[in-house]
Order: structure tokens, then C-alpha cells, then sequence
């Protein structure tokens, strides 16, 4: 009897010891899926915006005026639409919306700085009293996605 006893003592520690392993187990597979899902979400996928055609910006103002950001010297089309409710850049041919920032600055009179969509934010930012402009491009975990220098008109400018 005495020797089942420590026998059966040890089966039982070593049941507990094996509780515990499968919880070490748990917790280092929910860091590890916790770790992986961080990475993703932390992923940035670069973006190129696309010219937004001539007939889409007319369409686009029918509310509002505003300001067009070109890259460059400005030769390449117009990439950001900034009005005073809305602003718009088109990706992979779709047209995307986004919100104007009413906290932000005014780059002009109703059109302001920063505009947030649902995936992507940007801001809009004069570098000269020529038209010089920066535009940055941001997903939603900050991560900066397209960044150019070009040239910005506005309704109203004779630049």
C-alpha cells in the first residue's frame, strides 16, 4: 500500500504538470495568432492614385468648388480632388470618397487639409506661394502609403 501511494502521487503531479503544459501551450499560441494579426494589420501596402479624369472632375464639382493636386510640375492630371464636404482620389479605377476633416487647417477658403476614407486618410499641404503642394497618403493603422510633391489649383487661382 505504501508503495501505491507515491505512485499515485506522482500520476497525479504529473497530471497537473500537464494541465499547466497545455495551458503554457495556449498562451503561447494566442501571443503567436495575437503577434501574426498585429503584423497584418500593421502591413502598408503602397497605393498609386490615378488621374481623375477631366469629365470626373466636372461631375465631382457639381456641388462644390475646390482644389486639384497633380504630381510633379503638375503635367500628369489631377490625383486629389479637395472641395469644402469631400475630397477624391481614384485607385485601381474606382473612385474613393473622403471625409473633410473639419479640425484641419484650410488650405483655401472651405477646402481644408486632412480628409479620412475607410481604409485610407491624406493631407494636403502647400510647400510655396507658387502652388507648390505635398501630398500624403496614409492607411488606417498611419503607415504612409503614397507621398509626391507637385502642384495644386484651385478655383480662383491665376497660379
Amino acid at each position: 500500500m505504501r508503495a501505491i501511494l507515491p505512485i499515485s502521487l506522482l500520476l497525479a503531479l504529473a497530471a497537473c504538470g500537464g494541465a499547466n503544459d497545455d495551458q503554457s501551450d495556449k498562451t503561447l499560441s494566442n501571443k503567436a495568432a495575437t503577434e501574426i494579426v498585429k503584423q497584418v494589420n500593421d502591413a502598408s501596402v503602397p497605393i498609386q492614385p490615378e488621374p481623375i479624369l477631366e469629365h470626373e472632375i466636372k461631375r465631382l464639382r457639381f456641388r462644390s468648388a475646390g482644389c486639384v493636386f497633380s504630381p510633379g510640375s503638375g503635367g500628369h492630371g489631377a490625383m486629389v480632388l479637395a472641395m469644402k464636404e469631400a475630397g477624391y482620389m481614384k485607385v485601381d479605377g474606382e473612385m474613393i470618397r473622403f471625409a473633410a476633416d473639419s479640425g484641419s487647417p484650410e488650405i483655401r477658403p472651405g477646402v481644408r487639409s486632412r480628409y479620412f476614407g475607410t481604409s485610407h486618410w491624406f493631407r494636403l499641404s502647400f510647400t510655396d506661394k507658387a502652388g507648390g503642394a505635398h501630398l500624403t497618403v496614409g492607411d488606417h493603422a498611419d503607415n504612409i502609403v503614397f507621398d509626391a510633391e507637385g502642384k495644386v489649383w484651385c478655383d480662383g487661382d491665376n497660379t
